[in-house]
């Protein structure tokens, strides 16, 4: 291959990259480059701070832990009563039968806020 023939490949490769299908027709965009700036990606408005909420009411009751379930239970088991209580789970509810609903969801709520299903923790 001669050098000349490998310049027009290497243009024809970047002009295929370069290009959208759309049905049976080949339409070719012009990438431009429109950099942002570096501010606007890691400054941040200061405002947002001083309104995050950073306490709240916890839920009403107490964790239903036994002592046999201290001894005999995986810690995660009791990490996840604390976890299902602060998503606002009732903790007299804490001990009923789980179900698994897989989804892309993390949990569903009711239109008021209070947790249907909660989303599944799945551990690091």
């Amino acid at each position: 291959m001669r050098g000349s023939d490998v310049h027009q490949t290497r243009r024809e490769s970047s002009e295929a990259s370069n290009a959208v299908y759309l049905g049976c027709q080949r339409k070719t965009t012009q990438m431009t480059a429109n950099p942002l700036p570096i501010s606007s990606v890691l400054e941040s408005d200061t405002s947002l701070f001083t309104q995050a909420a950073t306490h709240a009411k916890g839920p009403e009751g107490a964790l239903p832990i036994t002592a046999e379930m201290l001894l005999t239970q995986p810690s995660g088991n009791l990490f996840g009563l604390t976890q299902n209580a602060g998503m606002g789970w009732e903790p007299s509810r804490l001990l009923d039968p789980e179900y698994l609903i897989l989804s892309t969801h993390g949990g569903l709520r009711a239109q008021d806020g209070t947790p249907i299903a909660l989303g599944f923790h799945s551990g690091h």
